[in-house]
């Protein structure tokens, strides 16, 4: 059980870490909503997405697959697209 229970240790820490990491992109998002809605271009750039999941997919290593990463961030990109409207 010690074991378990140092990996699921592990498992809180990377959890922190990503919950901090998402929040600072979700701030990025704010911040690049505004300056959408100031120049006039629209929130959703399906091109820009398209072009974030094929760049994460070239970068991943696994062991999550290519599939796993697209979904989980097309999520995290529609929740960001969702919070930049005011």
């Amino acid at each position: 059980m010690d074991h378990l229970t140092k990996l699921r240790g592990e498992i809180d820490r990377c959890n922190a870490i990503l919950l901090e990491v998402l929040n600072e992109r979700a701030k990025v998002a704010i911040e690049i909503g505004k300056v959408k809605m100031s120049m006039g271009i629209p929130i959703h750039d399906s091109a820009r997405e398209t072009k974030i999941l094929e760049q994460l997919t070239e970068m991943n290593g696994g062991p999550l697959t290519n599939q796993m990463i697209e979904k989980i961030f097309a999520e995290i990109i529609k929740a960001n697209r969702q919070i930049q409207h005011p």
